[in-house]
């Protein structure tokens, strides 16, 4: 039952270890799933985004994983980013930064880096934003981010102007083997080398990088967002063959020129726009229309409502100075119509702006929360820590007053035994003069009738006594075989000398010489003196004396009967020199026994009574139980 219940027990703590451990990776497998969640839908709804990653930051926080909790913190940081909240994007790549660092993860802590070092670049800290580049690029174990951050360094250079330091290193970005393999990223790399080289005024290797930015595009259909970097090296151009007053028409429909380039509509509506404008600067009117006509069939939905106002506006414009008032009017009626759009795009912006910051108050406050909880919580820990080691020490204390009060009592039930072993061994002692000074009356009981030979036979018999007696007074126990074999010499000169006052008789059980037991020396020769000498020698017929040894129920059974005098009658004849002397036999003997219980933990047993109470000579019925177990 025990076994079982063992079993039991240890599968119930196997399940409560379980089940947190168990929770813990399930609660970071859905925080894992809502960050990608989040990362789909991060551009077109952010809002919602934002949300999904806010629960997760509160997950992670109470779960205290701070892997996910950095995670959530770079993404939250890059919706932040895309949607032109740097402030909020920085202060966000911050935190993953400062949880990376704890965790001790190069990568994360790298591409932390790295969006901080954007930002930085955009709001003009151009000294974080190198350290911050420098950092990623010497720690990240992934080769593409280190491109990346060297691409950083080299837009940081580009940033505050240092030309020279940029198209350097652009050109070891363009060099990179990570760049070589990536079209888009060689793409992007150009036409960032184009806007160099136009803000130094080599507008002639402007144009060669532009147009190596477009044959370096992909065959399939390009996102605004990767098209970004060649419309602002495209317009650099126009803009400054508009301010040199040069012919246009060398970079009139550039995009065009590209056939395999998958150019978006919005990219070609621009273009067609900004050559339309610069036309109108330089009075070619015709040239204009023609452009904005360009850019008007060049119109799909997939063109924002800010372009096409734009367009439809300077179409009105250019119309009215023409004066096409017509065309005028009805460019201005569609302008109008798409700048509804724009301000209800606008306001869709501001609402969602509203939205995010409300968010954004959310988890600052939740992180607030958190942290003063944090506190009350390491606090708390810290006072219950502190209690712990006051109740530790008080434990040890109260150890070591219990390690101390054991030994002590371990030394006073070492000394209490040592001494209950003294005593044991005087008591037995006592034993050997009180039996030797009744051996020697008997000695001069043959002296006294001159009978010599009867003298010397019981002194030579007396003193194979003697030798046995002295050998087993230093043993604690002896053979129950030796103990009968000294019982047997001391009765056969009892006998010699009170042969007319008694007889006796021994049954012993056959199967006690297998078994060997053990037991104290001189334990039953008090009692077999003490029936003799005080019951069988006054009594004026012969008298018997039985001693039965049995085996019973794991005890030698011993019985001394005797049909004397009785105990009470042999106290009421006792000599006047008898009663000045006080016997100890007996009382030694009951005193050891009880010492042989207390020190090896025996069940030695002692019961002493009338043989026949109501008989003239009552007799005495001693019975002894001796354990059978060696000690």
């Amino acid at each position: 039952m025990f076994r079982s219940f063992s079993i039991l027990l240890i599968l119930f703590l196997g399940l409560v270890v379980s089940l947190p451990g168990q929770s813990k990776s399930r609660s970071k497998e859905n925080g894992a799933e809502k960050l990608e969640q989040a990362r789909q839908m991060s551009e077109k709804r952010p809002e919602q985004a934002i949300v999904l990653v806010e629960e997760v930051v509160r997950e992670s926080k109470k779960n205290r994983d701070q892997r996910l909790e950095a995670e959530a913190f770079l993404l939250l940081g890059e919706i932040y980013e895309n949607i032109d909240q740097d402030k909020l994007a920085l202060q966000r790549f911050f935190q993953s930064a400062n949880l990376a660092k704890g965790l001790k993860d190069q990568l994360l802590l790298a591409k932390s880096n790295y969006r901080m070092g954007m930002v930085q670049t955009r709001l003009g800290a151009y000294k974080e934003a190198e350290s911050n580049f420098t950092l990623c690029r010497n720690t990240s174990p992934d080769p593409d981010l280190v491109t990346r951050c060297n691409e950083g360094l080299a837009d940081l250079a580009f940033a505050k102007k240092d030309y020279q330091q940029s198209e350097q290193l652009y050109d070891q970005v363009r060099q990179d083997k990570n760049i070589i393999a990536d079209s888009v990223s060689i793409s992007r790399i150009e036409a960032k080398k184009s806007q160099n080289y136009s803000n130094q005024q080599k507008y002639d290797k402007a144009e060669e990088s532009l147009l190596n930015s477009l044959n370096s595009l992909p065959k399939r259909n390009i996102e605004p967002k990767e098209f970004e970097q060649i419309q602002t090296a495209n317009q650099l151009l126009i803009e400054e063959d508009s301010a040199a007053n040069n012919p246009i028409a060398m970079r009139l429909n550039t995009y065009n020129r590209i056939e395999k380039a998958n150019i978006p509509e919005e990219a070609l509506v621009k273009e067609q726009l900004q050559l339309a404008d610069a036309s109108v600067r330089g009075n070619d009117l015709v040239k204009a229309a023609d452009h904005l006509k360009d850019a008007e069939a060049l119109i799909t939905p997939k063109v924002s409502p800010e372009a096409r106002a734009k367009v439809f506006k300077l179409s009105s414009e250019v119309a009215l100075k023409k004066g096409t008032y017509e065309t005028a009017v009805n460019d201005y009626q569609k302008y109008v119509a798409a700048n509804d759009e724009v301000l209800a795009e606008k306001q869709r912006e501001l609402d969602q702006q509203i939205q995010i910051l409300e968010n954004q108050n959310k988890i600052d406050l939740f992180i607030k929360d958190y942290a003063l909880e944090e506190k009350d919580r390491v606090l708390l820990e810290s006072q219950i820590r502190n209690q712990w080691i006051v109740i530790g020490l008080l434990s040890l204390l109260l150890l070591a007053a219990l390690g101390g009060f054991y030994f002590i009592m371990k030394n006073v039930q070492a000394r209490r035994r040592a001494n209950q072993l003294v005593l044991l061994k005087s008591l037995r002692t006592q034993m050997n003069p009180h039996f030797i000074f009744n051996a020697l009356n008997s000695v001069n009981h043959y002296i006294a009738q001159s009978d010599e030979r009867a003298a010397n036979q019981f002194l030579s018999d007396f003193s194979r006594l003697m030798r046995m007696v002295l050998e087993y007074s230093n043993r604690d126990f002896i053979a129950f075989e030796e103990e009968m074999h000294l019982l047997d010499l001391y009765l056969k000169l009892e006998h010699l000398r009170f042969k007319d006052k008694f007889e006796y008789q021994i049954d012993r059980d056959p199967d006690l010489s297998d078994l060997a037991p053990e037991i104290p020396p001189m334990l039953i020769q008090p009692f077999v003196e003490n029936a003799i000498w005080h019951g069988l020698r006054y009594k004026e017929e012969m008298g018997v004396l039985n001693i039965s040894i049995l085996k019973e129920n794991g005890f030698i059974r011993i019985l001394i009967e005797d049909n004397g005098i009785g105990r009470d009658r042999s106290k009421a004849l006792k000599t006047k020199n008898q009663k000045q002397y006080k016997s100890t036999g007996l009382n030694n003997v009951s005193r050891r026994i009880e010492l042989i219980n207390e020190v090896y933990h025996k069940q030695y047993q002692l019961n002493i009574s009338d043989l026949q109470p109501n008989a003239q000579d009552v007799g005495t019925r001693v019975e002894l139980l001796v354990p059978i177990d060696k000690p």
